[in-house]
């Protein structure tokens, strides 16, 4: 029997940036709504990006409206059977999981989208200056302590804090859980998630987390001092000696061989030049 709308079946089967980034957005904002259909659910005001997911997915199926809301139907057994296999779940809201073989290389892009689709950024006012600050919410903590530990091992110096969020869901009270990110751990973050300029994105997540500037590195760590040390263009230890004997206002060591030691130093010509 021929299919009244195309989509590309075999689209989970094989793993790459863009599909583990709808896999990851599928994690967030997804259902299996039985065996033989999935979807993904967004905000009418982010239709551009479904368009584009139904686009590189070969989805020629319109969307169907639902209130301020747009449902992209993936109306395929072996679609459908394919995110199971890598641990999609009906009913998935407190028994998220982790996806089955996540290519390390690809962690990136599955955040992403998850966090397009169950992240948030916004701005508070602290102490009289601008804050950003950023979560991913779900209803399963394990879930978010297997994020919270994967982001960990792929970004150096990150700290999180988990907050619980008590609500009220269809009359019934119910208990979600953020993984937060501070102000300087958010950029950390975005550097991540946007590392190789990706294609997909949710464009207003992405310009409100594009205003918050680079990463700041405390001047006392290994990274921002070594960072200063080759914007000098400085050839020999013997150099660096007398510069900074000469230059007390550079607030760096005459020593950092000493003073970095186990905290990143590895020999001089990768504390001087790139």
């Amino acid at each position: 029997m021929s299919r009244l709308y195309s989509i590309k079946e075999n689209y989970f089967q094989k793993w790459s940036p863009n599909m583990a980034y709808i896999l990851g957005m599928w994690w967030a904002d997804g259902c299996l709504e039985s065996k033989y259909r999935a979807s993904i659910t967004l905000h009418k005001n982010d239709e551009n990006l479904l368009n584009q997911i139904r686009s590189e997915m070969g989805i020629d199926k319109p969307f169907y409206f639902i209130k301020n809301t747009l449902k992209l139907d993936m109306a395929s057994i072996k679609l459908t059977k394919d995110i199971i296999d890598i641990g999609g779940k009906f009913r998935k809201s407190k028994n998220m999981g982790m996806p089955k073989n996540l290519p390390e290389d690809l962690a990136k892009d599955f955040i992403r989208g998850l966090f397009d689709g169950d992240g948030s950024v916004w701005k508070t006012k602290t102490r009289n200056h601008l804050e950003y600050l950023g979560e991913i919410t779900s209803g399963d903590k394990i879930f978010l302590i297997n994020i919270d530990e994967l982001l960990k091992q792929k970004i150096s110096d990150l700290k999180t804090y988990m907050i619980e969020k008590r609500c009220i869901k269809r009359n019934k009270k119910c208990l979600n859980y953020g993984l937060r990110f501070s102000c300087n751990n958010l950029r950390k973050v975005r550097d991540f998630m946007y590392k190789d300029n990706p294609d997909l994105k949710m464009t207003r997540k992405y310009r409100i987390l594009q205003e918050m500037g680079k990463v700041k590195i405390p001047l006392n760590s290994f990274d921002r001092g070594r960072d200063i040390a080759r914007e000098l263009k400085i050839s020999t230890a013997k150099e660096w000696q007398n510069y900074v004997a000469k230059n007390p206002s550079c607030l760096l060591p005459v020593r950092p061989d000493r003073v970095y030691k186990n905290k990143g130093w590895i020999n001089w010509k990768n504390w001087l030049r790139a």
